[in-house]
């Protein structure tokens, strides 16, 4: 059997037939709006090739039919067709598992459990409807951020939180620009910890991009203590003056002679050399991260 490709426009698509030419020839398509417009179509094909079938399968998502002499004469005449967002569906468990899995491996199964061929932005788009079904939509998710903070301040006393929003009106709703949040006893635990911090930030992807920062600090067994985090738009002079501002207020506090170890981002190197900054020796230190600087200097100097 031949396989096909569903359009992201329809809901019904067809995904094995006997011969995708003949169908679609006489058809003059192969997708559909609704179960109906594909039922009615397929009775006509029925009706002109004198091929009659039989339902032998169907679902809400599935409808399969084949040749009604297939017991007789074993033809293999055979139509399967499914609703779009049945690839979402089929996909959501291993999504559910692995929300980072590629779409080639999502292709793969899609072929074996719904034998046809998708394209890639068609798994792309499922993978896109199966992620709002687990996890809710990107709207959603940013509306319920600051009850999500609350909740943490709620059963974790002591947590500080720190917001910057923006609205052009009154009357318009806020716009979420920045949120900071610093957990009490990673506060508290700083005290006990050595004088170095580490700062860094990790690019977000999605629909709404964004950066989000995080401080560690280093106990006195060499383990790592978060210390705080930020969501910010991006890596700036700005961004990161505001986060690090927030870390001596909230987290260093009159503690002195803290080294800062980051990478040589230009918004962190304006920040530590400013006028009055606490890395400013003899009240504090900077000191580049050296992992960073190993890889910029291969990414510079491309020679083995």
């Amino acid at each position: 059997m031949e396989e096909t490709n569903m359009t992201t426009d329809s809901i019904w698509i067809v995904s094995q037939l006997v011969s995708k030419n003949d169908f679609t020839k006489e058809l003059g398509k192969d997708s559909f709006k609704d179960k109906e417009e594909l039922i009615r179509a397929i009775k006509i094909y029925s009706i002109k090739t004198h091929k009659q079938f039989v339902v032998i399968e169907t679902r809400p998502t599935l409808w399969t039919i084949r040749c009604k002499l297939h017991s007789q004469s074993g033809c293999k005449w055979q139509v399967r067709a499914i609703k779009r967002n049945e690839v979402a569906q089929e996909t959501k468990h291993l999504i559910k598992e692995q929300p980072s899995i590629s779409i080639p491996t999502l292709k793969a199964e899609i072929v074996e459990k719904l034998g046809y061929i998708p394209s890639y932005k068609k798994v792309w788009t499922g993978k896109q409807k199966a992620i709002e079904q687990l996890f809710g939509n990107w709207e959603e998710s940013y509306s319920v951020l600051p009850k999500f903070i609350c909740v943490l301040q709620k059963f974790n006393p002591g947590t500080i939180v720190e917001w910057l929003v923006s609205r052009s009106t009154n009357v318009e709703p806020m716009e979420f620009r920045r949120v900071f949040w610093a957990f009490a006893p990673s506060i508290k635990g700083f005290v006990h910890c050595r004088t170095v911090i580490s700062i860094d930030g990790i690019h977000l992807y999605g629909k709404y991009k964004g950066t989000m920062m995080i401080a560690m600090g280093v106990d006195g067994n060499n383990q790592n203590l978060p210390l705080a985090f930020a969501i910010v738009e991006n890596e700036s002079y700005d961004s990161w003056n505001w986060f690090l501002s927030f870390i001596k207020i909230h987290v260093v506090k009159e503690r002195e002679g803290i080294c800062l170890i980051s990478d040589c981002h230009g918004g962190i190197l304006k920040v530590v050399n400013q006028h009055g900054s606490p890395c400013l020796e003899p009240h504090g230190f900077h000191r580049y991260c050296l992992r960073h600087f190993i890889n910029n200097f291969y990414d510079k100097f491309r020679n083995s």
